[in-house]
């Protein structure tokens, strides 16, 4: 069985993870656009999921592909979702930032 693969965003690198990794994952897309408000050809018959964060534990690995400017919002709006056995992917440019909000986070879900 494959995993389920969840990318965070719709923008120009989620696309390209879905060409890189389609072949080896059942890759969902979480987006806070409405679904009839993506015109792009590329999402036609994609799994797009629209704001359903009860689902986010349900996925095996989690890519947020979100800007850096946003992953503190992410990772707050989120992480009470997270399950100890995924497997969450950091592709933000910068290391050091995101780093310190994953360690608050822990600590934070800790206390769950």
């Amino acid at each position: 069985m494959r995993q389920k693969l969840l990318i965070i965003g719709t923008g120009r690198f989620a696309k390209v993870l879905f060409r890189l990794l389609s072949d080896t994952f059942d890759i969902y897309f979480l987006t806070r656009k409405n679904s009839h408000s993506i015109t792009d050809d590329f999402w036609q018959n994609k799994q797009l999921l629209v704001k359903p964060k009860s689902l986010i534990g349900s996925f095996d690995i989690i890519i947020p592909a979100v800007p850096i400017s946003k992953i503190a919002i992410f990772l707050k709006k989120y992480a009470q979702y997270f399950k100890p056995n995924q497997l969450i992917i950091d592709i933000a440019s910068v290391k050091v930032y995101p780093q310190s909000l994953k360690k608050n986070i822990t600590l934070i879900n800790q206390c769950y």
